[in-house]
């Protein structure tokens, strides 16, 4: 990962699931889930991408809708911030 790029980490610290999440991201481009408490890390070819669209949310200019699961114990998705293929592959090695 570059230098600077920091990749969001979505917590539910509640017993409700929100289907329709938003998140705000700093940058237009897909998000993709490396790790979750359902699968546990994802596979390159087989993780879930979200693609930011304008529109503040947390103060940032660009934001995507996230399934948050209701918590359950170490239920903390991990997501990476736009960036080639090859760059991704850095995060499953």
């Amino acid at each position: 990962m570059r230098q600077g790029r920091k990749p969001p980490f979505i917590i539910n610290f509640t017993p409700v699931e929100r289907p329709d999440y938003r998140v705000g991201v700093p940058k237009r481009g897909r998000y993709t889930l490396l790790l979750d408490n359902r699968k546990g890390a994802y596979k390159p070819a087989e993780a879930p991408v979200y693609a930011s669209t304008k529109g503040e949310c947390d103060g940032q200019p660009f934001s995507f809708d996230y399934p948050l699961p209701r918590l359950r114990y170490g239920g903390i998705p991990f997501l990476a911030p736009p960036c080639s293929l090859a760059q991704l592959k850095v995060f499953f090695h």
